[in-house]
């Protein structure tokens, strides 16, 4: 029996090997030979140690405590799963260096608390093609705009859950009014989820898909808002990412020797994120689903526009209520 036992793993291992389709020349394979016998391996150590004669048993004993890398990069990802995301870093690494480069505690605990909470939810948003929900696909990247701050210090910080790394850019708000009173360019003091207001809404998003538009902007990237009454009306009211020239470049990143958080004032939208257009590339290709083409109906990346209505909720705060499927 138990060499019936051993002989199904050792055939279960070899299905392993040999599941993926093997790639052409040129795209990180090793052949085996050069006649019409050879073959290629994927680049995980587990298969060309094979190739290469080390003992069988070892790779099984390390196949057995669980891959350390990709074994098939090329296979294609069912649609009914998110991307994988990796290993994440432990929070106080995140902590260290969003603080480093003058984010607020309070913001990254409540986004975490989210991300934590609702990694596999999946929540009610607008817009054709989402009956099925949306949820935080691109696990990856938290985005925390912290609208407590002037628009002409770097605000809008993007964190890197697999790295640590965390980075830092200048953002634009809305222009509207409230009870008499615009926000000035250097503040938003007031936040709205009514369309035709001009004014930001604050709370948790999921980052859309990718688009392009005829106006001066061209590309913008879609923000799904997740809180009932707070920003649930965003895709209605085409509250987007996008690039401004209004928005001043420049980028802090807490892998520099010193930072440098001011700049430039920034110019106002009418209630959707503005930022330069030297980094809205690098911003979106980090947020967005990035399934165009694929998948346009998957979520993207935590995004969170932190308002003081939120830094006043404190640290226990997790985002509640939130619209749920």
């Amino acid at each position: 029996m138990r060499q019936l036992i051993h002989l199904i793993f050792l055939l279960s291992c070899f299905a392993w090997f040999t599941g993926c389709e093997t790639p052409q020349s040129g795209s990180g394979s090793a052949s085996t030979g050069g006649g019409a016998d050879s073959f290629q391996v994927q680049d995980n150590p587990l298969l060309t140690n094979v190739s290469r004669g080390e003992d069988v048993g070892k790779n099984l004993n390390r196949l057995m405590e669980g891959p350390t890398v990709d074994h098939c990069p090329n296979c294609p990802i069912p649609d009914s799963q998110p991307e994988a995301s990796g290993a994440r870093v432990n929070d106080s690494t995140l902590m260290s260096n969003y603080t480093k480069l003058g984010g607020d505690p309070v913001a990254l605990e409540q986004a975490l608390c989210f991300a934590n909470k609702y990694k596999r939810t999946k929540f009610k948003t607008s817009g054709e093609g989402y009956s099925n929900g949306i949820g935080i696909d691109n696990q990856r990247y938290i985005t925390i705009n912290d609208l407590n701050k002037s628009s002409n210090e770097k605000r809008l910080f993007i964190l890197d859950t697999q790295t640590g790394q965390v980075s830092v850019y200048q953002s634009g708000h809305g222009s509207g009014t409230k009870g008499g009173k615009s926000n000035s360019k250097e503040r938003s003091t007031h936040f709205s989820n009514t369309d035709g207001t001009s004014l930001t809404p604050s709370g948790f998003f999921i980052t859309g898909n990718k688009y392009t538009s005829t106006k001066e902007w061209g590309t913008g990237m879609r923000l799904h808002g997740l809180q009932p009454g707070i920003n649930d009306n965003s895709m209605a009211r085409g509250i987007v990412l996008h690039k401004a020239p209004y928005v001043a470049a420049g980028v802090a990143r807490s892998s520099d020797s010193s930072v440098k958080i001011g700049g430039s004032t920034a110019g106002r939208s009418n209630g959707c994120t503005a930022v330069s257009p030297s980094h809205v590339g690098e911003i979106m290709g980090k947020l967005a689903s990035g399934t165009e083409g694929r998948h346009p109906y998957r979520g993207g990346s935590l995004y969170y526009n932190y308002s003081p209505a939120e830094k006043n909720k404190g640290r226990s705060y997790c985002g509640n209520p939130v619209g749920t499927k």
